[in-house]
This record gives C-alpha cells, structure tokens and sequence, in this order.
C-alpha cells in the first residue's frame, strides 16, 4: 500500500506474479516514485541534493528487482530490471537480504540524512 506521503524510507514496492505484468509493475511504481519526487519538489529539492534517485523494488514470484527512478529536468527517468536475486534458493535469499541491507543503508547514511539537512523546514 502507498500512502503518497513523504516517509523517513523512501523506497516502494510492487508484488507481481508473471512476465506479462511486468510492464504494469513498472508503471505503477513509476507512478508511485514519480508521486514522491513531486513531494520533494514541493520541499525544495535542488539538482545538487545528495538525494539523485529514489530506489524501488519489484518481485515477481521468487525474483527481486531494484529500481531507481532519476530526476532529469521535469521529468522522471525509471530505470528498472536490475536483477538483485531470488527466493526460490539459498543462494538467492543471501543476494536478497544483501541488497536490502545496502539499499538500508542508504537510505539511512544518504537519503535521510540530506532529507533532514536539505528538505525539512528547521
């Protein structure tokens, strides 16, 4: 569920089950993420913020996906399908909760961090 608002993690997530719905995954994120930008924007981003994407994730079935969507001008630019691993083995759930951990990590040494420094009113 996406409440549209400003939160202190800024990544979203879609569930999907087949290829077929892949494209419909990426739009809705898209959508999401593209929400949240203009929430930023509201708060003054500026193109020299630490804060240059805002992450995503998509699973289809056992397969994780990180996506970024990118502020260039107006616009918002999703880059997607990048393959961070799969439940369906061990091996997979380690590449997994690997890739949380760093996408955690980010966003609480950069994202929160230049959110609190450069968008939230003193």
């Amino acid at each position: 569920m996406h409440s549209g608002t400003i939160k202190e993690g800024p990544c979203d997530t879609g569930n999907k089950r087949s290829r077929e719905e892949w494209d419909k995954a990426t739009l809705q994120l898209g959508t999401w993420l593209s929400a949240q930008w203009r929430n930023v924007d509201d708060l003054g981003w500026k193109p020299t913020s630490a804060i240059q994407f805002l992450p995503g994730i998509i699973v289809q079935g056992h397969r994780w996906h990180f996506v970024a969507a990118l502020r260039h001008r107006s616009q918002v630019i999703l880059l997607s399908d990048v393959y961070i691993g799969s439940t369906a083995d061990h091996y997979g759930v380690y590449q997994v909760v690997t890739s949380l951990q760093v996408l955690a990590r980010w966003s609480r040494d950069v994202y929160w961090q230049a959110f609190k420094a450069e968008l939230l009113p003193l």
